[in-house]
């Protein structure tokens, strides 16, 4: 794991473009890595595509037939994509209609060895219906964590938000600035998300940017 990283944001020019992604076109992706790193940890975020649109991540030559995000014209949704990567470190993305800004955050790696992923039985340890919350980090405890265990993989859906929230989730205050959740209202939409906890106190901080949302956490497991 890292702190997360903005590598890519075609909105001010991160990453080296400041062109939104046209119909049909794929770019290289520089993730600064380590040399050891097999796959990349990513959050990918669409902006406001002038069409239906879906986005496809993978490590090299023809474009797969699959799709990492989906999402209407017009809205803004983010996921998580575990990305196999070239030997150089990078990986290709496409946008596939339309135009559409883009923006990836690096969460972490997988190398060879290291952590291994260790399901648990699903677990609810927030929901915040039906009073919500604003702008204000919550706190989400991971009961069923093992005192000492690395990060957990929970689930993030948010729902029916007034404006447009993004829900980093981080370690302890401070959280942060990286989406992982994005929505527009009144949507709900869930996103899987890989992060830090306390060590010594398995929680995570939740943080709602703008107006106020619904927001429930579902545990499935931790890497360890």
């Amino acid at each position: 794991m890292t702190t997360p990283t903005r590598i890519i944001d075609t909105r001010d020019g991160t990453g080296g473009s400041a062109t939104p992604f046209g119909p049909g076109v794929a770019r290289t992706i520089a993730t600064g890595l380590d040399p050891g790193a097999r796959t990349a940890i990513v959050n990918l975020t669409a902006v406001a595509p002038s069409a239906d649109t879906h986005l496809t991540a993978w490590a090299a030559g023809p474009v797969p037939a699959t799709s990492n995000l989906n999402l209407p014209a017009g809205d803004t949704r983010a996921n998580l994509a575990i990305v196999p990567l070239a030997p150089d470190g990078t990986f290709r993305l496409r946008n596939n209609s339309g135009t559409t800004h883009v923006v990836i955050d690096l969460i972490g790696s997988y190398g060879d060895g290291g952590w291994r992923f260790r399901p648990v039985t699903p677990t609810r340890t927030l929901d915040t219906r039906p009073a919500g919350f604003a702008t204000t980090p919550t706190l989400v405890p991971m009961p069923t964590l093992p005192t000492g265990t690395a990060p957990p993989s929970p689930t993030s859906p948010a729902s029916s938000p007034p404006p447009p929230p993004t829900s980093p989730c981080g370690p302890p205050a401070p959280p942060p600035p990286r989406r992982r959740t994005s929505t527009s209202p009144p949507a709900t939409c869930a996103n899987q998300v890989i992060t830090r906890i306390d060590p010594d106190h398995p929680a995570a901080t939740l943080a709602n940017a703008s107006g106020t949302t619904n927001a429930a956490v579902d545990l499935i497991g931790y890497l360890g």
